[in-house]
């Protein structure tokens, strides 16, 4: 099944990381043709903004992909521009400290690699990893201009040195962030186990003091209230939530195309759960008298009876109310003329 998008300020994940790769690449495209130092031009270099500025395109052209498989090209991406740039700054300085920098860095883009197909495949969550390779390749980077900068050297020499690395640095920086958006953190197989444990406890574990309110009861009973659906098997739906004193639960109820009998079905509370409840009919829903419940009959003399009452008053707002009465008692006496013990 395919998941679900991601999105980030109303944008999906894929568009985001796409578009930053294309703007890379095009920026540095821009600095090669009125570059002003012409030396630097390596073809590794133009190599590493290459697959950059490709992979953005891929991505943009494919905007449809899995937020999972965007992550995981992005990063195979910055993992191979990251090598092949060190490549070319280890062959600048043999044996000297650029070449043991560059060295280092270039296990830090293999590993990059390495936990980016990781994360495609669900093996674990290296997402976290994948944060602190992408945060040590940007302070590998921004380290040395700052101590440049602060030995006092001139701004324009720092731009020249190391124009070729802000675009990548910059991409880094939204990779980074995305990795830390809700939805990006691959479940791991026992915290799964975990949630539907949960939620099946909650489903078969009902609190039996569990209402809806005489609104939802309300809503339950008109089917012409329901949500229409447009596309798919389902005309109508519904979604009621069951209140516990421990937990809640939702019961969606479906009325099908062509079919007269309404389906219902008990989720967990919890909106993350896998699990997807449990299904049943609605042949036939009697009210109390004094609609102090209702009953649900399905077939095989099943049926399930549901309390309606309103929430619960909090302890503060009935001691605010409280306060209130009395001192409208208070009024009400004074403005009587009636007098009580303490005016004798």
């Amino acid at each position: 099944m395919k998941e679900p998008k991601i999105y980030v300020g109303g944008v999906p994940v894929v568009l985001i990381l796409g578009t930053a790769m294309l703007v890379a690449g095009l920026y540095y495209i821009y600095m090669e043709a009125v570059s002003f130092a012409p030396e630097y031009k390596s073809e590794l270099v133009m190599a590493s903004y290459a697959v950059v500025l490709m992979s953005g395109i891929w991505i943009i052209y494919r905007r449809d992909m899995e937020s999972r498989r965007s992550v995981y090209i992005c990063g195979m991406a910055l993992g191979i521009a990251t090598i092949l740039q060190n490549l070319f700054f280890m062959s600048d300085d043999e044996y000297g400290y650029d070449f043991f920098l560059g060295f280092f860095t270039i296990l830090l883009g293999v590993a990059e690699m390495a936990f980016s197909v990781a994360y495609l495949f669900q093996y674990r969550n290296v997402v976290n990893k994948l944060l602190i390779l992408s945060g040590v390749q940007v302070l590998m980077v921004v380290i040395p201009i700052f101590m440049k900068w602060y030995s006092g050297e001139p701004l324009d020499d720092i731009i020249v040195d190391y124009y070729t690395t802000f675009p990548m640095i910059a991409v880094h920086v939204i990779y980074m962030w995305i990795l830390t958006r809700e939805g990006i953190w691959v479940p791991s197989p026992a915290s799964k186990i975990e949630k539907n444990l949960v939620a099946l406890e909650d489903m078969l574990h009902t609190d039996r003091h569990m209402y809806m309110t005489p609104s939802d009861l309300d809503v339950f009973l008109d089917s012409a209230r329901w949500k229409n659906v447009y596309e798919g098997p389902v005309e109508r739906e519904t979604a009621i939530e069951l209140r516990g004193e421990d937990h809640s639960v939702r019961m969606l109820v479906q009325k099908m195309k062509g079919d007269d009998v309404p389906h219902a079905a008990v989720f967990s509370g919890d909106t993350r759960q896998f699990v997807q409840g449990f299904r049943f009919d609605m042949v036939d829903v009697m009210v109390a008298e004094d609609r102090g419940s209702v009953k649900v009959y399905g077939y095989d003399g099943m049926f399930v009876r549901i309390l309606v009452r309103d929430p619960p008053v909090k302890k503060g707002a009935r001691s605010r109310m409280s306060e209130a009465a009395d001192k409208g008692k208070s009024s009400e006496n004074k403005g009587s003329g009636t007098c009580g013990p303490e005016d004798l």
